[in-house]
């Protein structure tokens, strides 16, 4: 033990930094509790106790939550931090800073092992530290930082996803395939005698089947994601792949048990698979219809044939060139270093998700890359890397909401990988390997860390409040001794879903909630249920001051300026980090 902390003492290091700067804080950064980390931490409960959901589905494999069914992973990681530590902010985001810190390790030997060729090569001492190198950028990317504090899905399904392309690359080094007696197998990845009939289980193979698993059990887009992963595997690895067909066949069969309850329950209800997926796409979105419409209009002003007219102005073309437009805003420098996400609560104001100083040695990166594709013995590992950049943010360019950081999330890996190669390479050079360009390149790290952390805990909490539901939690406190006292309470829908935040903060028991809990059945354009009234709180979908019931008796709560308070009398408020109303109490005037 003490051998094995003295030769990875800084791995640890990196490891224990990356570690504190995801946990440190995690209750109260970002400000408030988003409500899906809500519907996450209350299911947990609700399983640990009855093995149930909110919906009294038995252990499902899909949480129907607000109608937009979110996977369920998320849920099932934090039931044995629900049940150690209460029902509490902690509890619902520390599987997601644990697998976040976890991820550092996973690029540690993912970048080791995809660039095994050029380390062992190498002539530089500081060039073979390219593992280590990608370890530190990942535990300070913002990016990865910010995630990894959330309970919002992609943080976990990044570390099911880079464990499992670590899992079948180290699956092509460390596996026995039959062949004749005599006979060498000798390439880079690989080295061994074999004999006839030789063969084993290939446990880095079903290690990637327990993992991708595990990705598409996380998060939507990962049921395109992982296909994608084993399609660019393939193609790239296919001759060493053709010798081993035999060892695809009990991963196969463990990726097809552990997805199987996936699969039957979606027999039943066909939404489990999709998600949100239907409502959020390009082909849900008017955007390419209306353009075709255009499109058409005008030719017919002018006199164009139709045939002419839909021949050129298909919706093939249309939706190509708008999902690639939507793909390419990835890689866009103003969503990546200045602006970052437009749609909250995926935001830090006034930045964007990577160290501006990452860009040169990225680009350079790149470059030498694609350059040791044609001369390096790991050029097919080189490619991969390039293709999994590549394919990461596919996923988000089908959505109309782009560029999406929580989609494109799997972008952060091999960016770091390429990042930290390029930055090594330029730090052997002549020109550049001396100790004011190394302290340079660290203050300017320092710089932009220092600046995210700023804009994070200060600038979120002024700016963005609203978008992560702040004041929920302190409305239920004031509430709770209410609720009694009030026969009838009319509380906003405005701020987050209402029920899911009381059934957390007052950790509602089973009973309790399925007692009291009314749902609308009606379900609107978007995907999305409503909650009526839960322990004798009654929510109007659509909370309008004018066609609220007026009673003498009855306490109303109203979200920012919704209740005029010439009507009112106010008796008590929730305000923001600013000092301005988020919420106010109310009952009429006698």
């Amino acid at each position: 033990m003490t051998s094995f902390i003295k030769d990875h003492s800084k791995l640890l290091a990196i490891i224990l930094l990356a570690f504190l700067l995801r946990i440190i804080g995690i209750n109260s950064y970002p400000i408030g509790l988003y409500s899906d980390e809500a519907v996450f931490g209350y299911n947990a409960k609700l399983l640990i106790e009855t093995g149930r959901d909110e919906y009294n589905r038995f252990w499902p494999m899909s949480l129907e939550s607000f109608g937009d069914w979110k996977p369920p992973m998320q849920a099932w990681l934090a039931i044995p931090f629900v049940w150690a530590l209460g029902l509490n902010e902690y509890a619902v985001r520390l599987p997601s800073a644990i697998l976040g810190t976890a991820t550092i390790v996973v690029v540690y030997f993912l970048a080791g092992t995809l660039l095994r060729s050029d380390l062992a090569a190498a002539r530089s001492d500081l060039f073979r530290n390219i593992p280590l190198a990608a370890a530190l950028l990942l535990a300070i990317n913002p990016w990865h930082i910010f995630m990894s504090r959330i309970a919002m899905l992609v943080a976990v399904e990044v570390f099911f996803i880079s464990l499992g392309v670590l899992s079948l690359i180290k699956g092509l080094k460390h596996t026995v395939i039959p062949a004749k007696a005599g006979i060498y197998t000798n390439n880079y990845l690989y080295r061994f005698r074999v004999k006839p009939g030789m063969t084993r289980i290939n446990q880095w193979w079903i290690v990637a089947a327990v993992s991708f698993s595990g990705a598409i059990y996380s998060y939507y887009g990962s049921r395109v994601t992982v296909p994608l992963i084993l399609l660019i595997f393939t193609l790239v690895y296919f001759k060493e792949l053709k010798l081993r067909l035999k060892e695809l066949l009990i991963p196969v069969l463990v990726g097809a048990m552990l997805l199987s309850p996936l699969v039957i329950q979606s027999l039943k209800e066909p939404s489990i698979l999709t998600g949100r997926a239907r409502t959020t796409s390009v082909f849900f979105n008017d955007n390419v219809r209306l353009q075709l419409w255009d499109a058409h209009t005008k030719a017919g002003l002018k006199h164009i044939p139709p045939l002419v007219s839909r021949f050129f102005d298909n919706k093939l073309y249309y939706y190509a060139r708008d999902i690639a437009g939507r793909y390419v805003s990835h890689f866009s420098p103003l969503f990546l270093f200045f602006r970052g996400d437009s749609h909250p609560p995926f935001k830090i104001p006034g930045l964007g998700y990577l160290h501006l100083v990452d860009l040169p040695f990225f680009i350079f990166g790149v470059i030498l890359l694609r350059r040791r594709l044609k001369q390096s013995p790991g050029k097919k590992n080189m490619l991969f890397l390039l293709l999994y950049l590549i394919i990461s943010p596919f996923v988000a360019g089908l959505t109309f909401l782009t560029p999406a950081a929580n989609r494109s999330f799997n972008l952060v890996i091999p960016w770091t990988i390429i990042t930290a190669y390029g930055l090594l390479a330029v730090l052997t050079m002549k020109q550049f390997n001396n100790l004011t360009m190394k302290a340079a390149i660290v203050f300017l790290y320092l710089i932009s860390l220092t600046t995210y952390a700023y804009s994070y805990t200060q600038l979120v909490s002024q700016q963005l409040p609203h978008h992560w539901h702040y004041g929920r939690k302190e409305l239920v406190g004031k509430l709770a001794p209410l609720l009694q006292k009030y026969d009838k309470i009319y509380l906003t829908n405005k701020g987050g879903p209402p029920y899911i935040f009381l059934s957390f903060y007052l950790s509602i028991s089973p009973g309790e909630f399925h007692r009291t809990v009314q749902r609308n059945p009606v379900i609107n354009d978007l995907g999305w249920g409503h909650v009526d009234r839960i322990l004798g709180v009654t929510i109007p979908r659509e909370f309008q001051w004018r066609e609220v019931p007026k009673e003498l008796d009855a306490l109303y709560v109203g979200f920012e300026d919704e209740i005029p308070e010439s009507e009112v009398e106010v008796l008590d408020r929730v305000y923001y980090p600013s000092g301005r109303p988020v919420y106010t109490l109310v009952k009429l005037k006698r």
